[in-house]
């Protein structure tokens, strides 16, 4: 049976697989189904598609407001292919299974999916009733909604049986397709819980271990494998935290040396680098770091998001990789209800006391299905409803508080603060202490966001270090 996935290009942070999507494919592919891969860019193109390919059966992931992209999708498939059935997988249902309730969507998949839509597929290949395969909510054509359990998780044995993910899936996107750099995870889940992240429901969402690691041996084939076949330059390990286990670690670090050999970037937390571990990474070929520093004042850091390092963890960790020749980079979140603009500005402080060399920073986003979420939302910070969130919260807040102005200026201010911390304290002073009714505080702001758009076409200034946001250009 054919499987049409379609993608979205705002699912693409930066020019990486979403592997996902791979893995699903390539155990359908391995159970001898055939897969079609569209990116979404025109609904005209979609039934274009449709009508060429023929599927019998249409799927999708996303995260909440990405979602919207897709419900929409689905209901004009269903205008010139109602008798299709479409699943939507990912955050969005897992946490809100609602949503097809309210939507033109057949069927939902919960957690973790390669073997629920191995089976579906399946049964729709043989025309068999698929309503009580596990991990599906399935809607039936008299609208009645049979809500499954869920499986437990894969274990560490079954998720190395799995087949590799499918890299021939990313033929349709350009902007990925042999770009020289490739994603790979060598496990899943994340111990940690967060107040703003999903992982903390889903440590229980599903019976079985959350936390998995595939074995070196496994974990390196994998690499060779698409590093051979996509001409890979440099890999970006997506799992939540790489170096989970030191004594996995301690193994995997030499084999990736001799067996792959090529720089990464991965993403770890501060409380796990020491000296030992950062020479690991070093050694081991590792150009960067990410880890979430987040907000720079320790009480409400352990109080909000539930995040409870020390200032001084993340400076030393920050130094400890330094040491060794890496880059920094630094994931950073304000706007958080009960968050001020001090607190904020606090957050810069600490990226340059770190000595960070990349620092990103982001707006709160309060998803369902956690902690913070459910917060801003009891406590009156969120008007907007999940059905109506953007895809992204870019150019503004989402929570409403009395700084939502402030955030949106200090999100671009703070990285001006961050390159030339002597502005820091001015800063601070227009606000906490000038009323924004203030004519002289507009022109503070404006004369901030002038020196911020300026400042680097002067001679003086045009080649000290920045750290401002590059993404992903420094790899390798």
């Amino acid at each position: 049976m054919k499987v049409l996935f379609l993608t979205s290009r705002h699912c693409f942070t930066y020019p990486v697989e979403p592997l996902g999507q791979m893995y699903l494919s390539a155990v359908l592919k391995k159970a001898g189904h055939e897969v079609v891969n569209l990116e979404l860019e025109a609904i005209e193109d979609l039934e274009t598609t449709i009508k060429k390919e023929a599927p019998g059966l249409i799927a999708y992931s996303a995260t909440t407001g990405l979602h919207r992209v897709y419900l929409d999708a689905t209901q004009a498939i269903k205008r010139f292919a109602p008798d299709i059935p479409t699943i939507l997988g990912g955050p969005h249902p897992s946490f809100l299974p609602e949503v097809l309730e309210t939507s033109e969507l057949d069927i939902i998949c919960k957690g973790e999916g390669e073997m629920a839509m191995l089976e579906l597929a399946d049964a729709l290949q043989a025309g068999k009733d698929y309503s009580k395969i596990l991990n599906l909510h399935v809607k039936k054509r008299n609208g009645e909604i049979v809500k499954n359990e869920s499986r437990p998780y894969l274990t560490k044995e079954e998720m190395d049986a799995l087949p590799f993910p499918d890299r021939d899936m990313m033929r349709s996107h350009p902007q990925i397709w042999r770009n020289g750099l490739n994603a790979v995870m060598t496990g899943r889940g994340c111990p940690y819980k967060c107040s703003y992240c999903f992982n903390e429901t889903a440590q229980s969402a599903q019976s079985g271990r959350f936390v998995r690691k595939h074995g070196v041996e496994r974990a390196i084939a994998e690499i060779k494998d698409f590093v051979a076949y996509c001409g890979t330059k440099s890999i970006i390990f997506e799992d939540d935290i790489l170096v989970m286990n030191k004594r996995w670690f301690r193994e995997f670090a030499p084999a990736y040396k001799k067996e792959v050999g090529l720089p990464y970037i991965c993403h770890s937390i501060v409380d796990i680098i020491d000296e030992e571990v950062a020479e690991l990474l070093a050694e081991s070929g590792c150009s960067a770091v990410a880890f979430g520093l987040e907000n720079g004042n320790e009480k409400f850091r352990a109080a909000m998001l539930h995040k409870f390092t020390t200032n001084e963890q993340i400076i030393r960790a920050s130094r400890a990789l330094k040491a060794n020749g890496i880059e920094v980079i630094s994931q950073n979140i304000l706007g958080f209800p009960e968050e001020t603009p001090d607190i904020t500005l606090e957050t810069a402080a600490l990226n340059v006391a770190a000595g960070v060399d990349t620092a990103n920073f982001y707006f709160f986003t309060p998803y369902p299905g956690t902690w913070a979420g459910d917060y801003a939302k009891q406590k009156g910070y969120l008007n907007l409803s999940y059905e109506s969130f953007p895809v992204n919260f870019h150019e503004q807040p989402p929570v409403e508080s009395p700084h939502k102005e402030d955030f949106q200026e200090l999100v671009h201010l703070v990285y001006l603060g961050m390159d030339y911390p002597a502005l820091l304290p001015f800063m601070n002073f227009v606000y906490t202490r000038m009323r924004r009714e203030n004519p002289l505080r507009r022109i503070a702001v404006k004369g901030l966001f002038f020196l911020s758009g300026n400042i680097r076409k002067w001679p003086y200034f045009r080649n000290r270090p920045t750290i401002l946001p590059q993404g992903l250009q420094n790899i390798g």
